[in-house]
């Protein structure tokens, strides 16, 4: 209980935290990062409503926000350009069918796969030598075998 406690607290806490350090960023990446904070901190009050009697609350709530909060910060944070709105609205569509369905099914497995797709992607682009830009790629290679 009182690891219970102390965690949902520094979940919230990170949350502020998140919110207030993002203020200086740029818009293309404060919103995602403020986006994921307001999920994570809905996740961590509704994690404390369970201790009051709504424990079904807390793991539909939990579900939602793991798809679409990681989806978030790993699709649209970690980016240098903003992704096009389009494919933003997919991924976060999709995030959310996923986090829907997992609730609804009860099933945690989806909303699993959508946070271990975005967060494949994140690692990925972290482990990538190259920019995204593809004129950065060829001028890369051109100066690596001259």
């Amino acid at each position: 209980m009182i690891f219970d406690s102390l965690s949902i607290l520094l979940l919230f806490l990170a949350c502020i935290a998140a919110w207030w350090l993002s203020r200086a960023a740029r818009a293309p990446a404060r919103i995602p990062v403020r986006f994921a904070a307001i999920l994570f901190a809905a996740l961590a009050a509704a994690c404390a409503l369970g201790w009051f009697g709504l424990p079904a609350l807390a793991l539909v709530v939990a579900l939602i926000a793991l798809s679409l909060g990681g989806t978030a910060l790993g699709l649209f944070a970690a980016l240098a350009r903003p992704v096009p709105p389009l494919a933003a609205a997919l991924g976060l569509t999709l995030a959310l069918f996923a986090g829907v369905a997992a609730a609804l099914a009860a099933i945690p497995a989806y909303a699993l796969g959508a946070a271990m797709l975005a967060l494949s992607l994140l690692s990925a682009m972290s482990l990538s030598v190259f920019s995204w830009r593809p004129d950065a790629r060829l001028w890369f290679w051109a100066r690596r075998f001259r």
